[in-house]
């Protein structure tokens, strides 16, 4: 294990800086002998040599191991390395620096800091590269090119990892297979995202909430899949001017029309009792299926929307009423019907002015059955139609101008 501390390797290599000068002439040599009563070899043995180009070690300073076998410390006119014996496992040679790692077990390479905590670690034996923060907002790790931080992973409550991407041409963040082929593209000048596969079953592009598949894209087929569930598809764009093409064409449809075409289960509205203010959203499109005898219906203002408002009586009427919003709505057209007494068809029209049909189940109309109909065909006008049966002898229109 080597452990970056070189407090004590930079006191020697001033030192040896220092001697290097002292006996800066041509084949100077300090010698140390080693005596046998430091338990080593009785054998005169050099363990610091400074010589230049004509003394023995050819220039360099080299400072040995006890009994003068391995040599630890070269200090040449370009390079500085620290070697076990047979390995450099640090050298400086110009502008580049060098670490060697063994790959056995144990064999790593360790920043530490003050505490002894590790930092950095690299593994020699499953060539693994950790970094440890202190979980502050200052704990990251960055990759920079001199001016902008290019990567940062940022620890403390962050937990994130950022990217930056210039916004010229070429400036681009990529993922790439083993063939240099982008599968991951991230365009700074066009900040476009790109995901390329390769036609197989398994390169597929996913969004997944770290257990389901929420949106798979799949280039083998070319389909697209959104998970079954409580997940919503919002195409927040669409006013029927933008948002959703069908082969190529704009739906101008509203969601609020499509699904008062598509959904017949509400097209009938309950039986309803009492008075009632009819809506665009609720009644719409659809049939009100009326249950009371005296109650009065309220129509929507009209606006020229084109919807259709459908009264059919499931109860006779006695003082039922059926009228415009305002005043400034008026009606159009008319109710055809029979006559129950003489058995012949009768048939009455809206004046200009009216806004009113009153039903009292005999004169004017209102068993059960009867319906009417009214469209909104512009801006305060209903198209009404409709077939009512009168009897009672006084047989007379139902139409009114009654709204103030």
């Amino acid at each position: 294990m080597i452990r970056r501390t070189f407090d004590w390797f930079g006191g020697l290599i001033v030192g040896i800086l220092a001697v290097a000068t002292l006996f800066a002439t041509a084949n100077t040599e300090i010698m140390t002998e080693i005596s046998a009563a430091l338990g080593n070899n009785a054998a005169v043995k050099q363990i610091l040599h400074i010589s230049n180009d004509d003394g023995i070690a050819s220039t360099r300073t080299a400072v040995y191991d006890a009994d003068g076998t391995g040599s630890y410390l070269y200090l040449g006119t370009t390079s500085l390395s620290v070697n076990d014996g047979t390995d450099n496992l640090l050298l400086f040679s110009g502008l580049t620096t060098t670490m060697a790692v063994g790959q056995a077990a144990g064999d790593d390479f360790i920043v530490e800091d003050t505490a002894g905590t590790d930092i950095i670690v690299i593994e020699g034996d499953n060539k693994s590269f950790t970094f440890t923060g202190d979980g502050t907002a200052n704990s990251d790790l960055t990759f920079n090119d001199g001016t902008d931080d290019l990567m940062d992973i940022q620890g403390g409550t962050a937990k994130k990892v950022i990217f930056k991407v210039a916004v010229a041409s070429g400036d681009d963040f990529s993922v790439v297979d083993t063939a240099e082929t982008a599968m991951v593209l991230f365009e700074g000048d066009t900040k476009t995202y790109t995901f390329t596969g390769d036609a197989s079953a398994n390169s597929n592009f996913v969004i997944s909430d770290g257990t389901n598949d929420l949106f798979k894209l799949e280039t083998e087929t070319g389909d697209i899949t959104i998970k079954d569930g409580a997940y919503d598809f919002d195409i927040a764009a669409h006013d029927g001017t933008n948002g959703l093409l069908l082969g190529g064409v704009l739906l101008a449809a509203s969601s609020t029309e499509m699904n008062e075409v598509c959904d017949m289960s509400t097209h009938v509205v309950a039986p309803a009792t009492g008075d009632l203010t009819m809506t665009a959203a609720l009644h719409g499109n659809r049939v009100l299926y009326y249950d009371d005898a005296d109650g009065t219906i309220t129509l929507p203002a009209a606006t020229g929307t084109g919807y259709t408002y459908l009264v059919v009586l499931k109860t006779a009427a006695t003082a039922a009423t059926i009228q415009a919003a305002s005043a400034s709505d008026s009606f159009l057209g008319g109710i055809s019907g029979v006559d129950g007494d003489a058995d012949t068809a009768i048939a009455y029209s809206a004046d200009p002015a009216d806004d009113t049909i009153s039903l009292n189940g005999t004169s004017t109309g209102g068993i059960v059955g009867d319906w009417y109909m009214f469209i909104d065909v512009a801006t305060g006008l209903f198209l009404v139609d409709g077939y009512a049966h009168h009897s009672g002898g006084s047989e007379a229109s139902c139409f009114s101008a009654a709204v103030s």
